[in-house]
């Protein structure tokens, strides 16, 4: 609670107000494809000759040649993205400081061309060859005419101005991307404690507002640390800046149409700069390219990066460009692109991390997932660095974004807090969490000193069985009165004994102590280890992967049956009928990743499955190993203990079943209504429906969302 005399925190929100006659300096351009009905056309042709009962697919290559244009061009903002029924269209925008600097319809359809006629090198030896022919050399025919209108398209700033959502909602994707653009090469200041720090700031092609557009990125940052554990850490980092145009319901501007936010984003983006050894699985990975020479002759390019991705199939032909990029390159003449090898062996060699200003070749900078390995002194570990900031270092970074926007974005109005949030005893059980709820009483040195164990050892106790009830209430209400059955599924005791124990503590039970009438529990031996095996492939690889994944479905089915079965003798035929409890289920399924092992082979999703069609609710966990320990030996009785991950790992399954999944809340919604200052009797009987509608497509003109709240 705040103070006598201390003024309420304010809150800003982070949406701004875009000041309109900024844009009349916005230079935006449009071209469209005009060839896009041809390039249908022909792929229903194709898929004639190819197979007359159509059941083959013929899909058409835009995204490699939008690559292909930004790898050569990344003076657009975006290549020929589709944008309506059958059409596409290129987008560029520009600023007094970066104006616009576009290549010509006439370069551009020479790129065209080229991409056309490798597309249709694909369907040699395919089909009959005199009708595949025919089709294919109409086709080149056909885009090998330029039409004689055909040119870029201003669009005047008035435009969007007056109605975001015209021309096809341009200014979805030309306003974050003109924000961007003023940017470009801008430098900002922020300060932490008494160091100071210089971003500069850049933009990004691909994956910005939505699919398409631009976003801002900083110069790489590295980190040096020491971790808990006494370890040298080191990795890099660049702020990344996205801007998102919203817009809400009943906010109009003078012209009545919907008014725009601008919502800015600001996230941690992370570069390897270690060999990468481990992905994640039919994942691909994103690599950002820069150019500081122009890749091919007559085709300007500046600083901006253009995303990228390499395929990662877990086939043969995996860790290559994807969407045959280097032969489109090839073909169109241009400076070819590194080879992914050499990118994802030594990621520090191809990107500038350390910002060295004479930097002239292509730079290539490996963005890190969650779940990315890298070789670091003979063993693999993760990135060092863990994402976020801190509120003062992102409050500080988007002031200094402000400030470079002066006169361009208006912030909201602060809206000043009219009730404090409730703390401390007044909080409502329903805002509390586990951690709260678990939490054991503490005690001050002089009572230490003063009660024996056994009086302290008293007072913990009382304090779970206080807290044991809230517990069971919770569920026992979100469950509307029905009881539970849990059941642990297990094969090896150790699996066992530290889930059985984890799902006691998150009951708050002492030794010796039952659960709640309502919830039962029951453990359940896997009897048979094949269920447990991973899919049997039968000596096939991905080498050919039809047959590898026609075998893996069928392994997958008979895995499924043999699930169902175990779960229906085992499971289904314990529960009593009579009371119909809900019944969910924390399942061991071994070891997740072994060598050897493709992770199609995995049998995750066969159990989800057959738990979901025989109505348990369930929670999959591996294997639980525990440590090592030198002293433990035949002779001495030593506790098994298990590691921190461990221990977490299977708390958060144990949590996750008898929280999120149940859909528990410690106290009633009504006493946070209350604590709002809502009356009593409104609390108790309020039921709050939000709904809102956002169109992801761009057919028709507005944008619906609404809220509502509805008293019952």
């Amino acid at each position: 609670m705040p103070k006598k005399d201390v003024q309420p925190p304010i809150l800003l929100p982070a949406r701004m107000n875009l000041a309109e006659d900024v844009l009349t300096d916005l230079e935006i351009a449009v071209l469209e494809f005009p060839f896009a009905e041809i390039v249908a056309d022909f792929r229903n042709s194709m898929e004639e000759v190819l197979s007359p009962n159509r059941k083959k697919k013929v899909w058409i290559p835009y995204r490699q040649l939008n690559n292909g244009l930004l790898a050569c061009a990344s003076t657009l903002t975006h290549g020929f993205e589709y944008f309506d029924t059958g059409d596409y269209r290129a987008l560029a925008v520009g600023t007094v400081e970066n104006p616009l600097r576009v290549p010509t319809p006439e370069q551009i359809h020479e790129l065209v061309m080229i991409w056309a006629q490798e597309w249709t090198k694909q369907f040699d030896g395919k089909g009959k060859t005199d009708q595949v022919n025919s089709v294919c050399d109409r086709f080149l025919e056909n885009m090998a005419i330029i039409p004689s209108n055909w040119n870029w398209q201003p669009i005047t700033p008035a435009t969007l101005i007056q109605n975001i959502n015209a021309e096809k909602g341009l200014g979805y994707q030309a306003i974050p991307s003109f924000l961007a653009t003023l940017l470009h090469e801008q430098k900002c200041v922020i300060h932490s404690g008494q160091r100071e720090q210089e971003i500069q700031w850049r933009k990004v092609q691909g994956d910005g507002s939505g699919r398409t557009g631009l976003f801002l990125v900083s110069q790489p940052f590295s980190a040096l640390y020491t971790d808990d554990y006494g370890k040298e850490r080191e990795g890099y980092f660049v702020y990344r800046l996205d801007f998102r145009v919203q817009t809400q319901a009943g906010r109009f501007n003078q012209n009545g149409k919907l008014q725009p936010w601008i919502f800015l984003h600001l996230s941690c983006q992370r570069y390897a700069h270690e060999p990468l050894i481990e992905t994640n699985y039919a994942r691909d990975i994103s690599v950002l390219m820069g150019m500081n020479e122009e890749r091919l002759s007559g085709y300007e390019v500046d600083s901006t990066l253009i995303r990228l991705t390499i395929e990662n199939n877990g086939r043969e032909d995996s860790d290559l460009w994807k969407f045959q990029l280097p032969n489109l390159l090839a073909a169109f003449k241009a400076r070819p692109l590194e080879t992914t090898q050499n990118i994802l062996g030594n990621p520090a060699n191809y990107s500038n991390l350390y910002n060295h200003p004479n930097w002239n070749r292509d730079e290539y900078y490996l963005v890190h997932a969650e779940g990315y390995k890298y070789e670091h002194e003979n063993h693999k570990r993760g990135h060092s660095i863990k994402p976020g900031f801190s509120l003062q270092e992102r409050g500080d970074i988007v002031a200094q974004v402000l400030e470079l926007l002066n006169g361009v974005l208006i912030p909201d109005d602060p809206m000043q807090c009219d009730i404090p949030v409730p703390s401390g005893q007044k909080t409502p059980l329903a805002m509390r969490d586990y951690e709260y709820i678990s939490q054991l009483p503490s005690f001050t040195i002089q009572q230490k000193e003063k009660l024996t164990e056994k009086e302290i050892k008293q007072r913990v106790d009382n304090r779970r069985q206080e807290r044991q009830t809230i517990i069971a209430d919770a569920i026992e209400r979100a469950l509307q009165g029905k009881p539970i059955h849990l059941f642990i599924l297990w094969r090896e005791r150790y699996t066992y004994d530290v889930t059985c124990q984890t799902l006691r503590d998150a009951f708050l039970l002492n030794e010796g102590e039952d659960f709640p009438e309502h919830i039962k529990v029951s453990s359940v031996w896997i009897d048979d280890p094949n269920l447990l095996k991973p899919l049997d492939t039968a000596g096939l690889t991905t080498k050919n992967s039809q047959e590898f994944d026609k075998h893996i479905r069928k392994q997958h089915q008979m895995k499924l049956d043999a699930w169902r079965d175990f779960l229906k003798q085992k499971v289904i035929a314990s529960i009593d009928s009579t009371t119909k409890p809900y019944c969910f289920a924390i399942i061991e399924i071994g070891q997740t990743k072994k060598k050897g092992v493709h992770p199609k082979q995995s049998i995750y999703r066969v159990v989800r499955e057959a738990c979901v069609l025989e109505k348990i609710g369930s929670q999959m966990v591996q294997t639980v190993i525990p440590k090592s320990s030198a002293k433990e030996d035949e002779s001495t009785d030593t506790s098994l203990s298990y590691s921190k991950k461990t221990e977490g790992r299977i708390l958060s399954a144990v949590l996750d079943l008898t929280l999120r999944q149940v859909g528990t809340l410690y106290g009633l919604p009504s006493e946070v209504y209350e604590q709002a200052g809502i009356p009593k009797e409104i609390a108790q009987n309020l039921d709050v429906i939000a709904l809102c509608r956002r169109k992801a497509t761009q057919e028709g003109q507005d944008n619906i969302g609404r809220f509502a709240d509805l008293k019952s």
